[in-house]
């Protein structure tokens, strides 16, 4: 807002952002450590292999010849380790025999990468949001998502040109707008999107441990929801 007598307003919006977060950091703090010491721990090495993730990433910037693999294996330590931990935690807390936690945690790995790569076809699709923002500024910055791997390694002139521009020491938004075209025309997303599918796929086959519990449908049309981001209609139950 406006100042008044001359006194600059304080920015109350940040200020109370990072507040609520070291607010709600030290409760978590405080919630593992009531769970015990193997709890803290696991959360420790979650975080730790996603701070991995992310320096591995920021050592591939501007590397255009990533092979999916790799790619995929550091989406899977920054990202998808953050699925796996709630997914894995929340069995080992309910009670839930090995068995099931393992289960959950392989779970939670596959939906994780699922859901990273269809935002990642998304953001360069045209959906204006946040990640949108996002991901042009680590085109900016030579962090390359999966379809812009995948469209930058194929053959013929529209890869070539995509190399020439993402090759160029900086970019401007005009450039951004060019290499979201050229990876929406050279059908990355149609292979992004069966590696998608495919880890949705793995997570339902993950999910085989839990037999008929009621749990495992839902679990299964979460795993689908990933990557349509579409709730399939259910019928309504009979009454009487």
């Amino acid at each position: 807002g406006d100042s008044t007598d001359g006194v600059r307003p304080a920015n109350w919006g940040n200020m109370f952002a990072v507040l609520v977060g070291d607010f709600l950091l030290s409760k978590s703090y405080d919630l593992t450590a009531r769970a015990g010491a193997g709890v803290s721990r696991t959360i420790a090495d979650a975080l730790v292999r996603a701070c991995e993730g992310q320096v591995r990433e920021q050592r591939n910037t501007h590397y255009l010849e990533q092979s999916q693999a790799e790619y995929l294996e550091i989406l899977a330590q920054k990202a998808a380790t953050l699925f796996e931990l709630p997914c894995g935690m929340g069995a080992r807390l309910a009670g839930a025999s090995d068995m099931w936690t393992t289960a959950m945690t392989a779970y939670g790995h596959h939906i994780g990468l699922a859901f990273q790569v269809t935002e990642e076809i998304r953001a360069l699709s045209g959906d204006v949001g946040r990640l949108t923002q996002v991901t042009r500024a680590n085109i900016h910055a030579g962090m390359y998502s999966l379809p812009v791997l995948l469209a930058v390694q194929r053959s013929g002139p529209d890869a070539n040109r995509l190399r020439t521009i993402l090759e160029q020491p900086s970019l401007d938004d005009e450039d951004v707008q060019a290499i979201e075209k050229i990876v929406q025309e050279s059908g990355a997303f149609g292979r992004a999107r069966a590696i998608a599918n495919d880890q949705a796929e793995r997570a339902k086959l993950d999910l085989a441990p839990l037999g008929n519990h009621p749990v495992r449908p839902i679990l299964a049309r979460l795993a689908d929801y990933v990557v349509t981001r579409e709730v399939a209609r259910q019928s309504a139950p009979k009454i009487g």
